[in-house]
């Protein structure tokens, strides 16, 4: 008998490679600044394999510093998806920020994202 995570996994991986993308994201790293303080140090991931869609939810969302802000494109992974808040990524020369990230169900990794303005 298949799982629903086997059924799940094996719906995901048929949507991802509809539209695939090989996403890297950056990552702000913390790190000693060699005088007793520390410095912010942007750090690229190894590319993962997504599908990125433009969200069709049009319902605000507040983020942890007090945005108050709509989700502009949505990332879709595997479960294992290497992704945090915070995290940045750019597409067709613009920067998008990681907002949110839904780790449920088991089998998939959804996070969404909102343009930063450089």
């Amino acid at each position: 008998m298949i799982s629903e995570s086997e059924v799940g996994r094996s719906q995901t991986d048929f949507f991802i490679n509809e539209d695939p993308t090989d996403l890297v994201l950056r990552r702000k790293d913390t790190i000693p600044d060699g005088a007793g303080g520390t410095k912010i140090v942007p750090r690229d991931l190894s590319p993962q394999r997504v599908r990125i869609v433009g969200s069709v939810n049009p319902n605000p969302v507040i983020t942890p510093d007090g945005r108050t802000i709509s989700i502009q494109k949505s990332i879709v992974g595997f479960h294992e998806l290497d992704v945090l808040e915070g995290d940045e990524f750019d597409i067709d020369d613009k920067t998008y920020e990681v907002i949110s990230v839904q780790p449920d169900p088991s089998w998939r990794m959804v996070a969404g994202a909102v343009r930063r303005v450089r």
